[in-house]
C-alpha cells in the first residue's frame, strides 16, 4: 500500500485527530516506509517527514491532515523525480557500456579480419619468394630453399603468433619477418635454414640476439606488437 493510500486512509477516519497517542502507530509505520521508499533511489531525500507532520498536527489540529497531505504529495513528488533520475543516469550508463562493448567486439573482428587478409598477403609473397629465379637481386643471390619457404609458412599459419609481420627476403638466404609500428619503434626477425635471428629498436635503444629458437621468437613478437 503506497504512503498515498496510507493517507487517504487515516483522511476519511471519522475519528477525532487530537487523539496524538492512538496515532502514534500510524506515524510510526508511515516514518519506515518513508524511509524504505527514499532508500530506494540513489541519494536518499528523506527528511523526517513525519516529525514535521506530527508538529504540524501538535500545533494545530484541525488542519493536521490537510498539512500531512500537502507535505506528503510534495515529499512524494522528490522521490518520483530522484527515482526518474536514477533510471534515466541507469539507463545512460547501460547505454553506454554496450556501446563501449559494441566497438570493442567490432574493432576485435576488425583486427581479426585485416590480420585475415595479411596473412593470405604472406602466404602469397612467400609463394612469389619460393619462386624467385638465380640472381635475383641482381647481386648473384641464389634461389630459395624450399624448407625456408615451408618453415616461414608454417610460422604464420601453425604457431602461436598473433601478429602478421612484412615479409622480405634478403639476399643473405633468409627471410625477414619485420614489425615497424612507428618511427620510434622497429623489430626484425630474420629466419634462415638452421637459425633465427633478432633485432630490436624501442627509442634510441637497440638490441640484437644472433641465434634464438623459434618460441623466443614468437614471444617476442607477441609482446611488441601488444606493446606498440
Amino acid at each position: 500500500m503506497s504512503f498515498y493510500s496510507h493517507i487517504s486512509k487515516l483522511l476519511n477516519k471519522k475519528n477525532p485527530v487530537d487523539d496524538l497517542k492512538s496515532l502514534e502507530t500510524s506515524w510510526d509505520f508511515l516514518n519506515e516506509e518513508f524511509k524504505y521508499l527514499s532508500g530506494t533511489a540513489s541519494g536518499s531525500i528523506f527528511v523526517d517527514p513525519v516529525e514535521l507532520v506530527k508538529t504540524n498536527l501538535e500545533t494545530d489540529s484541525d488542519s493536521s491532515f490537510t498539512i500531512l497531505a500537502k507535505n506528503y504529495k510534495k515529499l512524494e513528488d522528490r522521490v518520483k523525480i530522484v527515482e526518474e533520475r536514477q533510471r534515466v543516469s541507469e539507463s545512460t550508463q547501460t547505454e553506454w557500456i554496450l556501446d563501449n562493448k559494441s566497438k570493442i567486439e567490432f574493432l576485435e573482428n576488425q583486427l581479426i579480419i585485416n590480420e585475415k587478409v595479411r596473412l593470405r598477403q604472406n602466404l602469397s609473397a612467400l609463394i612469389e619468394i619460393g619462386n624467385l629465379e638465380e640472381n635475383w637481386n641482381q647481386y648473384g643471390a641464389k634461389r630459395f630453399n624450399q624448407n625456408l619457404i615451408y618453415k616461414c609458412m608454417n610460422i604464420i599459419t601453425e604457431t602461436e603468433l598473433k601478429y602478421q609481420p612484412e615479409i622480405f627476403p634478403t639476399g643473405r638466404q633468409s627471410i625477414q619477418f619485420e614489425y615497424e609500428p612507428d618511427e620510434n619503434h622497429y623489430l626484425e626477425i630474420e629466419i634462415f635454414d638452421s637459425k633465427i635471428k633478432l633485432y630490436k629498436r624501442i627509442n634510441s635503444k637497440s638490441i640484437s640476439e644472433d641465434d634464438i629458437n623459434l618460441q623466443t621468437a614468437i614471444n617476442q613478437i607477441n609482446e611488441f606488437q601488444s606493446k606498440f
